[in-house]
């Protein structure tokens, strides 16, 4: 388990790395649910690891059916929406590119919900209100409405080895990002 990113107070989701019948590892999206008080972690020397008593890991992708099954793309940690209706992540939609996708919390198909035509490239934040999704991609910083797909690239291309490279953050307000 890795790159995670809270939902609420009880709500965990998180990248999760599983093997594929022919062994092939995919990296997956998870939800952990926990109670108000989880019981201490124990573990016996030879047993697998799991997770405390209570506490619910719940599989929310299943991906391994896609031409480019998996989360993917740069390093990332998973991102809910601020208004908790969709966790987003990075994948290859069927050309390769990494774009954003999504599922809900609940679990429920994977939708996709950009349609850049480069490769995102860095981390990436959600606006306040929920409804755009910000990132580097192709070199450029660029928001992406959510409910359209629509991209609106805000700078120019950087010139190489000068391309952003870290995480794109929203202010509090929505109003400017940083990167």
């Amino acid at each position: 388990a890795f790159a995670e990113g809270w939902l609420d107070d009880s709500r965990l989701a998180f990248q999760g790395i599983v093997r594929t019948t022919e062994g092939a590892a995919v990296t997956e999206l998870f939800l952990a649910t926990l109670p108000a008080a989880p019981a201490a972690a124990t573990r016996l020397a030879d047993a697998p690891p799991s997770p405390p008593t209570g506490i619910t890991i719940t599989r929310l992708t299943r991906s391994t059916g896609r031409k480019f099954p998996g989360l993917q793309g740069p390093r990332h940690w998973v991102r809910p929406a601020p208004d908790r209706s969709v966790i987003a992540f990075l994948a290859k939609d069927d050309e390769g590119i990494v774009q954003f996708f999504g599922v809900p919390p609940e679990g429920g198909a994977i939708r996709q919900l950009s349609r850049l035509e480069q490769s995102v490239e860095t981390p990436f934040d959600w606006s306040p209100d929920s409804k755009l999704l910000a990132c580097a991609a192709g070199g450029r910083i660029v928001t992406v409405e959510v409910a359209t797909g629509k991209s609106v690239f805000l700078t120019e291309h950087a010139p190489a080895g000068a391309e952003p490279r870290y995480a794109v953050t929203f202010s509090p307000d929505g109003r400017q990002l940083a990167f």
